[in-house]
């Protein structure tokens, strides 16, 4: 039996179809993406597309882009641009900022480890100044950051990581308690992209609607059996907004290593194995916790913060046909996308990042104490909108980027999925799924 999604499990592919969450053929991309501040106007006045670009963004920091693959990534770029460039982030970009010995320090000690936490305090709006200063430092990191494309990462889309020297001592960026850092970014998004690219001009190219089959297939279901087929623009356009998020929240990383000064921990007991977790934890560039947030994860945290939620892909992993067809699941999003009403709601202590925050009053749980995971089904249109010109000449402008580009999750879609099933990622065929009881 394949390993669904609980979203596919309860509703199947027709009914998520028929419901709009599969396909929206009506997508045009707006070429005039841009944040409330309209940056890049005053970045680049004479329309240049190279200048359009965020800095930190730009091809001279992508150490082995080739020229087909940077253009193919453009669309998310400009996306990622315009987020990056609207006074909504800019606040949270200032806030990681803040000096850790001036942000609040709160105690986590679990079984294994005691550290210090720290949490960030997100402004509601900045002065003038306060803007000048963090556009300038967004510049800055550009300095201590390279981008990477790789086909190692398969069943992620990116991961961030210090940059050492050849005895293995890590780069300073802003200070000597931060580093430089190397984004990694799954070439796979590039491929399926370049993939679409070339039906274009010779709709022979079977690669794209290839991947599209084998998903179904994997998922047990026969092609001759939807009663509308996917489309394949519609399942593009995922994939542009994947790419989007991924650049985003391995920025944020790369952005929360150069300037937030990291904070050791140390082992709660004089074990060696708490001891030797104890060190894994200090190799570990710390990120501080954004109120609200059960784990200190910044790439979801930001995630979270703009989007009010962490969107991810629907897939179907099991069973598996090779590490490849993972990947291109993984940036594709053949079944569409998802979204949890709470991210972190299982966050663990896994010794890479801590967890205990939950609540506006910074309140700590046990990582023992946990609910329930609502999961929603995340509909096509949002996908139009948010590449759309009335979100960004309307409705950003007016109502403010949270408010524009936040995810829906519809009421009466969320379905609950409980932490239970050893099979697979999802757990397949064990009662661990159902209607959602309060009000999803």
């Amino acid at each position: 039996m394949p390993d669904y999604h609980p979203v596919v499990e309860k509703y199947g592919l027709q009914v998520l179809e028929a419901a709009g969450f599969l396909n929206d053929t009506d997508v045009q991309m707006t070429p005039d993406l841009r944040g409330q501040l309209a940056i890049a106007g005053y970045r680049n006045p004479e329309g240049e597309m190279r200048k359009m670009l965020h800095p930190v963004f730009r091809r001279d920091l992508w150490t082995n882009a080739s020229k087909a693959q940077f253009a193919v990534m453009q669309p998310s770029i400009l996306l990622a641009t315009a987020i990056l460039d609207d006074p909504v982030t800019l606040c949270y970009f200032h806030a990681l900022t803040v000096p850790a010995k001036e942000m609040e320090t709160l105690s986590l000690d679990t079984c294994t480890v005691r550290t210090e936490c720290k949490v960030m305090e997100i402004p509601e709006y900045l002065t003038a100044v306060e803007q000048n200063e963090i556009l300038d430092k967004l510049c800055k990191t550009r300095e201590w950051i390279q981008w990477t494309l790789t086909d190692s990462l398969f069943a992620a889309t990116g991961q961030t990581n210090r940059i050492e020297d050849e005895v293995g001592n890590k780069r300073p960026a802003s200070s000597s308690k931060t580093a430089q850092s190397m984004i990694e970014i799954s070439s796979y998004f590039t491929e399926v992209l370049l993939y679409h690219r070339a039906l274009k001009t010779n709709p022979h190219d079977s690669r794209h609607e290839d991947i599209h089959l084998d998903t179904l297939l994997t998922a047990g279901i026969k092609p001759s059996h939807l009663r509308s087929q996917i489309s394949l623009n519609s399942s593009m356009n995922r994939t542009i907004i994947q790419l989007t998020i991924t650049l985003l929240h391995e920025f944020t990383h790369a952005f929360t290593i150069a300037w937030h000064e990291r904070q050791d921990s140390s082992p709660s007991s004089p074990s060696s194995l708490h001891a030797s977790i104890a060190d894994t934890m200090q190799d570990v560039l710390k990120e501080p916790f954004c109120p609200g947030n059960k784990s200190n994860e910044q790439g979801f945290c930001f995630e979270n913060y703009i989007f009010g939620g962490v969107v991810k892909p629907i897939h179907t992993l099991l069973p598996v046909l090779s590490d490849a067809f993972v990947a291109q699941q993984m940036c594709l999003a053949v079944l569409g996308l998802s979204i949890s009403q709470t991210w972190d709601i299982w966050a663990e202590n896994d010794g890479s990042h801590d967890m205990g925050i939950v609540d506006d009053s910074n309140n700590m749980t046990s990582p023992l104490e946990r609910g329930n995971d609502i999961q929603f089904p995340v509909p096509a249109k949002w996908v139009s909108w948010l590449v759309g010109e009335r979100c960004w000449g309307e409705e950003v402008q007016r109502f403010g980027l949270q408010v524009a580009v936040k995810v829906p999750k519809v009421k009466g879609w969320g379905v609950v999925r409980k932490e239970q099933g050893e099979r697979g990622v999802w757990g397949t065929g064990e009662e661990r799924w159902g209607g959602c009881g309060r009000g999803g």
